[in-house]
Parts: structure tokens; C-alpha cells; sequence
């Protein structure tokens, strides 16, 4: 067991690292609240998924040089410094989020590598505007933050300039192209986004998407598809699972909007290839051992059980017929809510294996 706890550690030891919020005994003190007879397989088996799913800062480096190499060749410039001449940063998280980190990390590498110096840029004809962040899950964040238009509550595009006019008109008037750029995203949601910013803009706008190809999330159910997240098998329905299901389902009603349709389990012979887990077993005692661990958690927070986008398996789209969304992508800086409550949930007493400040959702 302490080498299986050393070698998850390895994989996940520059977690919030300036925090101190990793260590062998955080892992230690989650592991534990297992099962005896489930405590190796479960920290083994998350080992597996976290070699694959979780973004080390160093790799994040990369990934951010390799983004803008790929966009300067993609826009057919002569080099990144003069791509970047002609890009304007969308900053619009509050402090304590992950896209401040983000950039600053990007800002660094554009000076040290592209020999180009944000602090000293802004170009208000820029051609590319750059939205970045760590992952896109339900999207909800980023459809929000660029365009929102209500009262006081305005979004990147409805904001002004310092000449007066909106970044939506500045943008309209120099043709210019919206990158959503993202270590990772749920590859379904991606275009429900873009409908979703088209639509609350009332323009047809140019909107192209950036990621590591590696890092995404094959949320389409199609027995083809990776299933690289977590959604639960409908052979693992326990009681205690169809209970929470007529839980979800009855927040769910107080919606106008609500329509009932069944609830969203994977289909028991999918996927065709298992390439997420170590195997296709230990993917289903995993995933039930997890939910069914996700759900006592759920159950134990009143305010969970009230907040009509929380779910055992992570935070979801308001109406959505799950148990949760289930992303699984851990970065050195976060734990998004749309991961399962096991990993990142502190409250009742239970023990997190990645730590987190708590900014609003």
C-alpha cells in the first residue's frame, strides 16, 4: 500500500504546490476512508487515470508553447512573435480562478520564448481575440463570462472600451476571430457552446477552438467512443443509485423547463475498447465503488441536494438527466466541480484527495 500511495504521489505531487495542499498524507488520509479491502485497488487504479488525466505544470508549459506555435502556423504568420502582434487577451475570471494562472504562465513563455511582451501590448484592432482557461466542461463559465448582458453583470463582449464603444462592436468592425483555446474540453459540448455564444449574441461571429487532442473528453455515446470520463454502467444501478436518480429528478421538476427523459447511464457493452482504465473489470468496480461513495457525500449536504446543477459525479448543465457530469482532468492548479465529489468535495467530514479554495461556481 505505501508504494502504491508513493507512486500516485509522484504523478499528482505539484498540486497546488505553493499551498502545500499535496502530500503522501493527504493520500493516505483518502485512501483510507475506503474500504480495507478496496484501498490499493482504489488508489492503483486512480494512479492509471491520473498518468493520463492529470496536467503537471511543466506539461502545461508545453502544451501553452505548442498552442501558440500551432495557431501561428494555423493563421499562416511568419513567426509567433508577429501572431501575437495582432492578438488581444480575453482576462475576464475573478481573482482565485484558474485562467489568472493561466495567463500569467502564457505571458511568461510568449517573453522568454517568442520575445514578445504582453505587459506593454494592446491592441485594440487586434484580429484574434484569445479566451484561454483549463478545461471546458459543461461550458457555462465561458458562455457566461463573454456574454452575459444583464444590469451590472456584463460579460467581456458587453463591456467597454476605452473608447467608448462595446468589445462587441470593436470586434464586429475589425472582422475578427474569437480562439477558444483549452488544455482540454468535453468534445460534444464544444459546439453547443458556440451555438450558445452565436445565440446569445445575435451575430454570426467567427469562432474557432484550440486543444490538446490527447487531453480531450469523448462524451458522445456512440460504442466507438473512448468513454474517457466516468459515467456510471447501467448493470452497476444499485438501490441506493436509483434513489439518488429519483432525487435528481424531483429538483429537477421544480423547472418550468424540466422534461423528463431517462437518465443517462453507459450502456453495459461499451466501450469497445477500454483505453481509459487499466481494464474493462476495473472499470466497473471502480466506477461503482466511486458512486456509490460519490452518492453518500451528495446525500450528506443539504446544499447539495438543493443546488439544481450539483450531482454525485460533478456539477452539470441545470436540466441534465445524470448522475453528474463526470469529467476526469486534474490540473497542478485545480479540480474542477464538474469532477466527481470524491476527489475534490471537503465538507462532512470527508477527507478530498485534491484540496481547493472554494470560489463560487
Amino acid at each position: 500500500m505505501e508504494q502504491s500511495i508513493q507512486n500516485l504521489y509522484e504523478v499528482i505531487k505539484d498540486y497546488r504546490e505553493e499551498d502545500n495542499l499535496m502530500s503522501i498524507e493527504i493520500i493516505t488520509n483518502w485512501a483510507n476512508q475506503f474500504k480495507p479491502e478496496d484501498r490499493e485497488f482504489i488508489v492503483q487504479e486512480t494512479t492509471h487515470i491520473m498518468k493520463q488525466r492529470y496536467l503537471s505544470l511543466e506539461n502545461a508549459k508545453k502544451l501553452l508553447k505548442s498552442r501558440i506555435e500551432f495557431l501561428t502556423q494555423e493563421y499562416e504568420f511568419n513567426s509567433p512573435k508577429d501572431f501575437l502582434k495582432e492578438v488581444r487577451i480575453i482576462d475576464n475570471q475573478p481573482e482565485g480562478k484558474s485562467q489568472k494562472i493561466i495567463l500569467n504562465i502564457l505571458y511568461e513563455i510568449c517573453y522568454n520564448e517568442f520575445d514578445f511582451d504582453f505587459s506593454s501590448h494592446f491592441n485594440l484592432n487586434a484580429k484574434y481575440y484569445i479566451y484561454l482557461d483549463d478545461v471546458l466542461c459543461t461550458g457555462d463559465t465561458t458562455c457566461k463570462g463573454l456574454t452575459n448582458n444583464h444590469g451590472d453583470s456584463k460579460g467581456f463582449f458587453f463591456k467597454k472600451n476605452i473608447d467608448g464603444k462595446t468589445n462587441l462592436e470593436v470586434f464586429l468592425e475589425n472582422d475578427a476571430k474569437l480562439l477558444l483555446v483549452f488544455f482540454c474540453l468535453h468534445k460534444k459540448n464544444i459546439y453547443k457552446l458556440i451555438k450558445r455564444i452565436g445565440h446569445a449574441l445575435e451575430k454570426e461571429i467567427q469562432i474557432h477552438y484550440s486543444w490538446n487532442k490527447g487531453l480531450e473528453i469523448n462524451n458522445i455515446l456512440a460504442s466507438d467512443s473512448s468513454f474517457n470520463f466516468f459515467i456510471l454502467s447501467e448493470q452497476n444501478k444499485s438501490e441506493k443509485v436509483e434513489e439518488c436518480e429519483k432525487q435528481i429528478k424531483n429538483k429537477l421538476c421544480t423547472s418550468n423547463y424540466y422534461e423528463e427523459h431517462d437518465f443517462y447511464y453507459r450502456p453495459n457493452d461499451v466501450p469497445d475498447e477500454e483505453n481509459l482504465y487499466s481494464s474493462k473489470e476495473n472499470r466497473e468496480r471502480y466506477e461503482k465503488i466511486i458512486s456509490e461513495i460519490c452518492i453518500d457525500i451528495y446525500n450528506q449536504s443539504q446544499n447539495l441536494k438543493n443546488n439544481i446543477r450539483a450531482r454525485p459525479l460533478g456539477y452539470g448543465l441545470r436540466l441534465e438527466n445524470s448522475l453528474g457530469f463526470g469529467t476526469l482532468f486534474f490540473t497542478w492548479r485545480n479540480a474542477p466541480y464538474n469532477t466527481p465529489l470524491i476527489y475534490w468535495y471537503g465538507h462532512n467530514g470527508w477527507n478530498p484527495l485534491f484540496k481547493r479554495n472554494y470560489i463560487e461556481y
